[in-house]
């Protein structure tokens, strides 16, 4: 038990790290709001004085910064990866074929439930969206090939590997306890995204727990989620 001890309070202060910048940015981007015309507002040299790459490096440093000391955190704690869903139990091309798959069901779902939300009168906010979605070829490349892999490593490692996978193994909680426990928490890091955003976030982040439960596989649910969140961008665009 000794090693979860350092293993539970390092996770802590990484979730509180993690909600902690997602608020602060929320709640400067909401400022900006007010100061821009909304047929600006996908512009970002307009609208925060700086060019779309600069916000992708933002993105990439801060969350591959999490990334590297939560890893950093499993490596000093002694805690094995297999106990956090890798490889998983799955080979690797099957967890990418059920990955791809998953991803795709749920970027459907994802665009249905934005609807219904839509339609009635609960707000879903596309701002940070509007901002990072690329307009040239070399920002799509940026975006897919470094940006949203990291996002989709870290965000998957943290709430569903390690709150879920590494909390079940270490202090013996329900999976479907934490699965719950960690949607909420992931939800609460997209507030930027309006109170649609919270219930859209909240019911992605459970169905990704479940899918992270019942496969025991991290990497199905690291590709789920960078399909998802690819395909979002290409709607948008």
């Amino acid at each position: 038990m000794t090693r979860w001890t350092p293993f539970l309070l390092g996770t802590f202060f990484i979730v509180m790290l993690t909600v902690g910048f997602a608020m602060l940015t929320a709640r400067s981007l909401k400022q900006r709001r007010a100061d821009v015309p909304a047929r600006s507002w996908g512009d970002p040299a307009t609208v925060l004085g700086v060019s779309r790459r600069a916000l992708y490096l933002n993105a990439t440093a801060s969350q591959g910064l999490l990334l590297l000391i939560l890893v950093v955190l499993i490596g000093l704690t002694g805690i094995a990866f297999a106990d956090l869903g890798l490889p998983g139990e799955l080979s690797l091309p099957l967890s990418v074929a059920v990955g791809v798959g998953f991803g795709i069901v749920l970027a459907g779902l994802n665009h249905l439930m934005q609807w219904w939300l839509d339609a009635i009168g609960i707000d879903y906010d596309d701002a940070l969206r509007a901002l990072l979605t690329p307009s040239t070829m070399g920002d799509w490349l940026i975006l897919l090939v470094i940006v949203l892999p990291v996002v989709a490593a870290f965000e998957e490692l943290l709430f569903r590997g390690v709150l879920i996978g590494g909390l079940t193994v270490g202090f013996e909680v329900s999976p479907w306890l934490l699965a719950v426990v960690s949607s909420i928490i992931f939800a609460a890091g997209h507030g930027l995204q309006g109170r649609g955003g919270l219930i859209a976030a909240g019911i992605l982040g459970l169905a990704l727990a479940v899918g992270f439960v019942l496969t025991e596989s991290l990497v199905v649910v690291i590709i789920a989620h960078y399909v998802v969140n690819t395909l979002e961008f290409v709607r948008h665009r």
